[in-house]
């Protein structure tokens, strides 16, 4: 079964015992819920990669640096959830790349000559890349995404059959929030147990999902070669 927004308002109503909370109050709560679920852990189904942003040598305006140029972080995004490699640029001939690490914003200065290092603005949704280019890069972010909102004709980006954690939470919260008193809480804490178990159900896909993913590295990277050696690598340390 899809579980789209109305779906989940009528599967809240039978948890609240039949009653219909308001739909503006509902999705709020939804989209509160679906946004405290999406970041308790790095989930592989929002990992996504933002190539719209293109950099080159043209572009090293502040003393021969990059560090003052800025690009525009996606829309949709959250997080960085790599601690190495979260931008990687990419030259034309598809054998030379860049592999740049995040630092922080209060050190752009310290690291601004480093070839390998890239810092975030958040509050302006932007990034800039420290060090100097030697060619035109195509930049190859990855990160986190945001879902959209859910609404009445839409649903979550997770498989159906976890979508119900979110009706369990708003039924939750709808009673400890809206409804409160001693016995609403109780029964609060009743409802979240069937989030609980889901929870755990979402927590063991997602770890699969990342083993399998991990599987596949190839860890030597010794002089000479073995499987995924490019010796064309600025910043892979």
């Amino acid at each position: 079964m899809i579980f789209t927004g109305s779906n989940l308002y009528d599967f809240t109503a039978k948890l609240l015992l039949n009653y219909q909370m308001d739909k503006t109050i509902f999705y709020y709560l939804l989209n509160l819920a679906k946004g405290n679920r999406e970041q308790m852990r790095p989930w592989v189904i929002l990992r996504s990669e933002d190539t719209s942003n293109n950099a080159s040598p043209a572009q090293n305006l502040i003393n021969n640096s990059m560090y003052l140029t800025p690009f525009t972080l996606p829309a949709d995004f959250l997080n960085h959830y790599s601690p190495k490699r979260s931008l990687i640029g990419v030259a034309a001939d598809g054998i030379t790349f860049r592999w740049y690490s995040e630092i922080p914003l209060e050190r752009k200065h310290e690291y601004k000559d480093d070839n390998s290092k890239f810092y975030v603005d958040l509050k302006n949704s932007k990034y800039f890349l420290c060090g100097i280019l030697d060619q035109p890069y195509t930049l190859h972010e990855f990160y986190i995404a945001a879902s959209p909102d859910i609404t009445d004709s839409t649903s979550w980006v997770f498989p159906a059959q976890f979508a119900p954690i979110l009706a369990f939470d708003v039924a939750k919260m709808y009673r400890e929030m809206f409804d409160y008193d001693i016995v609403n809480v109780q029964q609060g804490e009743m409802i979240s147990r069937g989030a609980d178990v889901i929870y755990k159900q979402m927590n063991e896909w997602d770890g699969n999902l990342q083993e399998s993913q991990v599987e596949g590295i190839d860890n030597y990277q010794g002089i000479g070669g073995g499987a995924g050696f490019n010796q064309n690598v600025v910043g892979d340390n």
